[in-house]
């Protein structure tokens, strides 16, 4: 059995001004097998000119997790979320999500 699987990343603001999170806001893993799990890294930036403070990350489901290097970025770093999915029991085409929330007030 084969499904394909789709990760969108989906942000949420809080409130400040000038610092901007920055990513590829989708991830095809193809595919897969349902009996293995898929994992992909994701490097969010901070392109803004303040300090960006992630504060939750939330997967859609207890099958997808989501963890962040780290939370606190300042103008420029980068960090790494790693996502992992766990196909057990899934068939066909399958979209799982992850939000954020931020202080990032572009992105709402």
């Amino acid at each position: 059995m084969r499904l394909t699987l789709v990760i969108f990343l989906v942000l949420a603001a809080g409130t400040a001004a000038a610092q901007k999170l920055s990513m590829v806001k989708e991830h095809n893993f193809g595919k897969i097998s349902d009996k293995a799990k898929v994992g992909t890294d994701i490097t969010l930036r901070n392109s803004g000119r303040r300090t960006l403070k992630i504060k939750s990350v939330k997967p859609g489901c207890g099958c997808t997790t989501g963890v962040l290097e780290k939370n606190v970025l300042e103008p420029g770093e980068t960090t790494v979320l790693t996502i992992t999915f766990d196909p057990k029991g899934k068939m066909s085409t399958v979209r799982k999500s992850i939000t954020f929330t931020s202080n990032d007030v572009i992105n709402p």
